[in-house]
């Protein structure tokens, strides 16, 4: 092999017999050397309750997984970011630790191009918060309203127009799934037409496709498909990193347990497999 050659190859990963001493190295350098697509970042505060303990901050835990992850895959772009039931699980300053910590690890897409969602419920939301997420660069949000809350409108409409006094778009309705979904046709017809959502859905689990298919419609109403790899943080987030399928610890102890010694949660599975 001529130096020419020699000096185009020099910044390619050595092959993986010869680099990876354990499994985990053998995944974690895999994952570091697929394609930089732009990433989708789902943060569900929900996946975090129970874990913190005397002397702990759960925090302590976002950060450090991000922190991980952020080694390992680089200085990628986030195109999109889902924050999800953040109250009362983050306090105001936790939240911008969050923010600036993503900031100074990974790329920003610029405004126009990028997708900050909070999805919480109708009582988590006042304008102090509203302040709070719309300086940190939020611009979508998705309202979660249980079966009871249906019966007042007004008190949703109310949330529905604050939330687009502060510009967000789009601004969804997320109804709790219940076994009653024919008595609730009156409500729901009242909702949309007081309240004039962007989207509704009826789901007991957020799911991020809703706001994806409210914002990335092509000229002819077709969604987009950009390829993105998404990033699930916390007890049992499902990742998908090139054609790499991960899932976290489901366990809190694991879970902990592999953050106390600098590794990410994680187990492998292989699509196809």
């Amino acid at each position: 092999m001529d130096k020419q050659s020699n000096a185009n190859i020099s910044h390619l990963p050595l092959r993986r017999e010869a680099r990876a001493s354990t499994p985990y190295l053998a995944l974690t350098q895999d994952i570091a050397i697929t394609q930089a697509k732009p990433l989708r970042i789902v943060l569900d505060c929900q996946r975090f309750n129970g874990l913190s303990g005397a002397g702990e901050a759960t925090i302590d835990f976002m950060t450090a997984e991000i922190q991980l992850w952020a080694s390992t895959l680089g200085a990628r772009t986030i195109r999109s970011l889902y924050l999800v039931h953040p109250h009362p699980c983050l306090e105001p300053y936790e939240l911008t630790r969050i923010l600036h910590l993503l900031a100074s690890r990974f790329r920003i897409a610029s405004a126009d191009k990028r997708k900050y969602a909070v999805v919480s419920a109708c009582g988590e939301i006042n304008a102090s918060h509203l302040a709070l997420i719309k300086g940190l660069g939020f611009n979508c949000y998705q309202l979660v309203i249980a079966a009871d809350e249906l019966a007042e409108p007004d008190a949703v409409m109310k949330k529905v127009r604050l939330l687009r006094d502060y510009a967000l778009h789009p601004v969804g309705i997320q109804l709790l799934h219940t076994d009653c979904v024919g008595q609730m046709r009156d409500c729901i017809k009242q909702i949309e037409v007081r309240c004039q959502p962007d989207y509704i859905c009826l789901s007991n689990a957020w799911d991020s496709f809703d706001i994806e298919a409210a914002t990335d419609r092509g000229p002819n109403g077709d969604l987009a498909c950009e390829q993105i790899d998404v990033l699930e943080l916390g007890p049992e987030g499902n990742s998908t990193i090139g054609d790499i399928s991960i899932q976290n610890y489901c366990s809190r102890e694991k879970y902990k347990a592999a953050l106390e010694v600098a590794r990410l949660p994680i187990h492998v599975r292989r699509r196809g497999q």
